[in-house]
C-alpha cells in the first residue's frame, strides 16, 4: 500500500513502537480461545451476529474477510472487530473468515477436539484460525478492549452514529493505516480521546486533517487522498472519550478536517426528531390561538361592518358614558345622520 500520510500521533502516555520483521505489532487478545467448535446442522446458525446488524441502507459483511493490501486476518483483528460491535463471541474459520456471536452465539455449536482447528491465521502463522468447517472461538471479547470512563451506547445507536457520518461535512472517510514500521511516528496515545481533541491539536500544528484510530490514537495528516477508502463498517471504534462518536478502527483511520466544528448530535433515540417536530407544531398552534383570542373583537366588528351593522367602538362607548349630556348624534357620523333625520321627521 502506497504511503498516503504524513503522520504525527499524540497522547498522554508515551509509547515506543516495536517492530517485528519490519512490521508494526497488531492488537492481540489477552485471553486464550475457548476451544474448537463446529455447527450442529440440525439447528439454525447462531454465529450470525454481523448479518443481524444489516439495515436496508447499511450492510455488514458476514463473514468479515479483510481485503486490504498488506493486511491479513489474525485473531486480534477478528476479536477487535466483534468487540467494537458489542458482541460476546468472535470466531475464525479457514484462516481468514471472522464471524461474531451474541450471548447465545454458541447455541447451535458443539465443542470438538482442537485437532479440527488445524488452519493457521493467514496474518499470523503461529495462531489457529479454525479449520475447513470448524471455528476457533474467543469469548467475552468486549473485555479485551481498553476500559474507558464513558457511558456505553447500544448497538443500534452506534450503527446510527456510523451511518450519520455521511451527513458530517468535515468527515472525509475511513482509510487504511500503514502497517510498515517507520512510516509513521507513534509518539503518544490517550484513553480519553475525543474528535475535537485531535482536530484542535492538528489544526494548531498546521495540519489540514486529523485522523483517529482504534478509539485512542490521534494522527495529523497532510496530503490526504481518498483513493483507498474502506467500507464504513471498518471504522468501528468508539472514541475513548465519547462513545457517541467514531475514532477509526483496528488498523483503520477516520479522517476529519482539522477545522472541524464538533456538531452536537444526540443519537440516543430515533424518536427525538419526531417529538421535537410535534412540540414545535403544538407551540405554533398555541401562538395562533392566542392571536385569534386577542383579535376576536376586531374580527367581530369587521364582519359586522361587512354586514352593514356598524357598532360603536369601545372608545366611543367610553366617551358617551363619561359625557352623558352629549347627544347620541356625537357618537359617530352614521348615528348623527340617523338622529338628525329622525328629528326633522318629528
Amino acid at each position: 500500500m502506497k504511503s498516503l500520510l504524513t503522520l504525527l500521533c499524540i497522547s498522554s502516555l508515551a509509547m515506543a513502537q516495536l517492530c517485528v520483521d519490519n512490521r508494526a505489532p497488531s492488537f492481540q487478545p489477552k485471553n486464550k480461545p475457548l476451544g474448537c467448535y463446529v455447527l450442529n446442522r440440525t439447528m439454525p446458525d447462531s454465529l450470525n451476529g454481523l448479518s443481524s446488524l444489516s439495515r436496508p441502507d447499511f450492510s455488514f459483511s458476514d463473514p468479515y474477510v479483510l481485503d486490504r493490501d498488506g493486511l491479513l486476518m489474525d485473531e486480534g483483528l477478528c476479536v477487535a472487530h466483534c468487540a467494537n460491535y458489542l458482541f460476546t463471541f468472535a470466531a475464525l474459520r479457514r484462516g481468514e473468515e471472522c464471524r461474531c456471536g451474541k450471548d447465545d452465539g454458541l447455541k447451535s455449536y458443539k465443542l470438538v477436539d482442537n485437532s479440527q482447528c488445524n488452519t493457521t491465521c493467514i496474518g499470523n502463522n503461529t495462531s489457529a484460525c479454525g479449520g475447513q468447517e470448524a471455528y476457533t472461538v474467543y469469548g467475552n471479547v468486549t473485555a479485551e478492549l481498553p476500559t474507558v470512563k464513558v457511558t456505553k451506547i447500544s448497538i443500534d445507536e452506534k450503527i446510527n452514529v456510523i451511518r450519520d457520518l455521511n451527513n458530517d461535512i468535515s468527515y472525509k472517510g475511513c482509510i487504511p493505516d500503514s502497517l510498515i514500521c517507520h512510516r509513521e511516528t507513534l509518539m503518544q496515545e490517550t484513553f480519553d480521546m475525543k474528535i475535537e481533541t485531535c482536530t484542535t491539536f492538528c489544526r494548531g500544528h498546521g495540519f489540514q486533517d486529523a485522523g483517529l484510530e482504534s478509539g485512542t490514537r490521534c494522527i495529523c495528516i497532510n496530503n490526504y487522498e481518498s483513493t483507498d477508502l474502506l467500507r464504513p463498517e471498518e471504522c468501528s471504534s468508539s472514541c475513548a472519550g465519547n462513545s457517541s462518536t467514531i475514532c477509526g478502527g483496528p488498523e483503520a483511520i477516520s479522517v476529519y478536517a482539522s477545522d472541524r466544528v464538533d456538531p452536537i448530535i444526540d443519537h440516543s433515540s430515533p424518536l427525538k426528531p419526531l417529538i421535537s417536530a410535534i412540540i414545535a407544531a403544538v407551540t405554533a398552534l398555541i401562538a395562533v390561538l392566542i392571536i385569534i383570542h386577542r383579535s376576536r373583537k376586531r374580527i367581530a366588528r369587521f364582519w359586522a361592518r361587512l354586514r352593514g351593522k356598524t357598532e360603536p367602538t369601545n372608545a366611543e362607548l367610553t366617551y358617551s358614558v363619561k359625557n352623558p349630556d352629549v347627544e347620541s348624534t356625537q357618537l359617530t357620523d352614521s348615528t348623527t345622520h340617523l338622529t338628525t333625520s329622525y328629528s326633522q321627521d318629528k
